[in-house]
């Protein structure tokens, strides 16, 4: 796949879907804070669940144009969404610890992707 190619699923992607994106963004962060003040700790995962399946599902069989997008990406994805799913219902008792500066960042450069893409 050609650099001009991949840029241009993604930016299709994106102009097609960024009111999507931020609801999805939304949810993430609104489930992390009732998380952290309802003690409803299976929340994020089953929020970060629905996003993995959302990306595999749309973007990667979508508006993907590969093999690899079609045959392991978005299985990928979407079978990892799965598991969230299921890991927060199986252990819906999991405590969430406030993250370290380098989670901290990390988290932060995520959030902020929707405004570079």
């Amino acid at each position: 796949m050609s650099t001009s190619a991949f840029w241009n699923v993604i930016a299709k992607y994106n102009i097609h879907t960024i009111f999507i994106q931020v609801i999805l963004l939304a949810l993430i962060a609104i489930s992390i804070l009732v998380a952290y003040v309802k003690h409803f700790y299976f929340f994020p995962k089953i929020t970060l669940g629905i996003s993995c399946i959302f990306i595999g599902a749309v973007f990667f069989l979508y508006y993907g144009t590969e093999p690899v997008h079609f045959f392991f990406a978005a299985p990928l994805y979407i079978v990892s969404g799965i598991l969230f799913i299921y890991e927060a219902k199986i252990n819906k008792v999991d405590i969430l610890k406030n993250p370290n500066i380098v989670t901290s960042i990390l988290l932060v450069i995520t959030l902020l992707y929707p405004l570079k893409g």
